[in-house]
């Protein structure tokens, strides 16, 4: 869908006169057609990421069967409304699995952006509310891409957290 949601930007300068007409043109074009203008280097990178990450053999069996940004709601016994979107809400051989893309500045030490950002609270977050909502338990996998190219790549690298950082999340 990225390419039905985003656009690139026109490289055209914004101190011109001209520069600042086609930049408010394009615009009012991505607001009346419902897209959000990106940098053309912006755009490159996400398409450069995405390759990287198809080009690697797990990621399309895992995209093979399933639902993009499924948002689930779950309602509690105080009411209180909660929400999950996994990126991917899939299944292999009738297994039902998480996924949840993640970028990362250090493909090799993605255990620090798991402590940094709180990704093992996520998970167990998500994977609560889904078996409340579905009765069963899930699997959780996090795809992490790097963030800066390695020979002529971002390197990706599929991610199952330890069985302590799950611990560590479910008591967060």
């Amino acid at each position: 869908l990225f390419g039905s949601q985003y656009t690139v930007a026109p490289d055209a300068p914004r101190n011109t006169k001209e520069g600042k007409a086609a930049h408010a043109e394009f615009e009012a074009q991505c607001e009346k057609n419902g897209k959000t203008p990106v940098s053309t280097s912006d755009y490159t990178k996400v398409c450069a990421m995405r390759d990287s990450a198809l080009a690697n053999p797990t990621l399309p069996l895992l995209l093979q069967n399933g639902v993009s940004e499924l948002s689930v709601f779950y309602r509690t016994e105080e009411g209180l409304l909660l929400k999950v979107r996994p990126d991917w809400f899939g299944a292999i051989d009738g297994l039902p699995f998480l996924l949840d893309i993640k970028t990362t500045a250090d493909i090799h030490d993605f255990g620090k952006s798991v402590e940094q950002y709180g990704y093992h609270v996520q998970q167990e977050f998500y994977r609560w509310v889904m078996a409340q909502v579905f009765g069963q338990s899930f699997d959780f996998i996090f795809f992490a891409i790097g963030s800066s190219r390695e020979c002529g790549r971002y390197p990706v690298l599929p991610c199952y957290l330890e069985e302590e950082d799950g611990t560590v999340g479910r008591l967060a």
